[in-house]
């Protein structure tokens, strides 16, 4: 019997792949890092920063407004 949980995906598409990191089917992820010893949420694509943010929800939002995909956080 496999206990390893599936990982969860949101509607809008963002898959919980560890609980310091989000990936989106369209290449996007979001990370949680350590910077000037605060825990910050960086949300990029390659390698390629699009900010740092506090929480996941608000780099969730970010990524709807490069990418034109609308967020459910409120």
């Amino acid at each position: 019997m496999n206990s390893k949980k599936p990982p969860e995906t949101t509607i809008d598409g963002w898959e919980s792949a560890s609980p310091y990191e989000f990936v989106h089917p369209t290449g996007w992820t979001i990370t949680n890092r350590i910077l000037s010893a605060k825990s910050v949420w960086v949300l990029h694509r390659a390698d390629v920063g699009h900010g740092n943010f506090k929480s996941a929800d608000d780099a969730k939002r970010r990524h709807a407004e490069l990418s034109a995909v609308p967020p459910l956080c409120p």
